[in-house]
């Protein structure tokens, strides 16, 4: 982290705070790419912003592990395709086989440190050294991404059901690239394929935690809180689309039984949301 504070560091912490409970988040691989400037920065986040915040990260991680073990056992062979991916390491967690097949897609940036770390891992014998995954550098911001994620998935083929994965991510995209990307996702789901998606509605800006998370962002990863976009869960309703979980991180923490203490003031709520296609338009 030797460079200046970008949107990106959010992925360190993220990974800092899974590795700190690797039972509750499911993920012994966040902590490879911990070190102690990450360390340093989450424990600011935790101390001075989000108190509960850790534990929302391991339960966010978990819920999505367990999506993608249900998905995997109801299809068998099936794709993954995690847009913003940042450091995650689903593909080599036993949420799914070996045989699946991975896309991942973020900033030049992350992809490239991606990469290494990666094969430096390979090496070490910290993670199989052979795991059918592509990378795909990609500024959504400033690139035609409908044409390149259309020939990124028929490289992938789609001779399986795909799970397409945003997790934290949809939100920090403006609002004309987040509807443009909605349009892509909902056109490029076949019948038995998958989104898991995170979006933040409207009533989280009433919240001190989440006025407290914008500053950070502001001060310590260059990323101007205020451009972060809000969605209703009515905005993913769609013809075609079934429905088939809805959370938050309140109501996870009820339901694995971490805490009853959490509420919309005290927490960075992020909203959860399962959907599968159907054989509709």
């Amino acid at each position: 982290m030797d460079r200046a504070p970008d949107i990106s560091d959010t992925a360190f912490i993220t990974c800092y705070f899974r590795s700190l409970d690797p039972e509750l988040s499911r993920d012994p691989l966040a902590s490879l790419w911990v070190d102690s400037a990450v360390a340093r920065l989450g424990d600011k986040f935790r101390h001075e912003v989000i108190e509960n915040d850790p534990v929302n990260i391991q339960l966010r991680c978990r819920y999505w592990v367990e999506a993608l073990e249900r998905f995997q056992a109801a299809h068998g062979e099936v794709s993954l395709v995690n847009l913003g991916a940042g450091f995650s390491m689903y593909p080599f967690l036993p949420c799914l086989r070996e045989t699946s097949l991975s896309l991942e897609v973020d900033q030049s940036h992350v992809v490239a440190f991606k990469r290494a770390r990666l094969a430096e891992f390979a090496r070490d014998g910290r993670v199989p050294a052979v795991r059918h995954l592509a990378h795909r550098a990609l500024d959504f911001e400033r690139e035609p991404f409908e044409a390149l994620l259309d020939e990124e998935l028929a490289k992938l083929g789609r001779d399986r059901p795909t799970f397409f994965l945003l997790e934290g991510f949809f939100y920090y995209l403006s609002p004309p690239v987040s509807d443009r990307l909605w349009g892509w996702l909902r056109s490029a789901c076949t019948a038995g394929d998958r989104i898991g998606m995170i979006h933040l509605p409207q009533e989280i800006r009433e919240s001190a935690a989440y006025r407290r998370t914008q500053r950070f962002l502001q001060e310590d990863c260059g990323y101007d809180g205020e451009a972060i976009v809000y969605h209703e869960r009515e905005y993913f309703s769609s013809e075609g689309l079934e429905v088939l979980d809805q959370s938050s991180h309140v109501g996870l923490a009820r339901r694995y039984g971490v805490s009853e203490d959490h509420t919309n003031d005290n927490t960075f709520n992020e909203h959860f949301l399962l959907l599968e296609a159907g054989d509709g338009p």
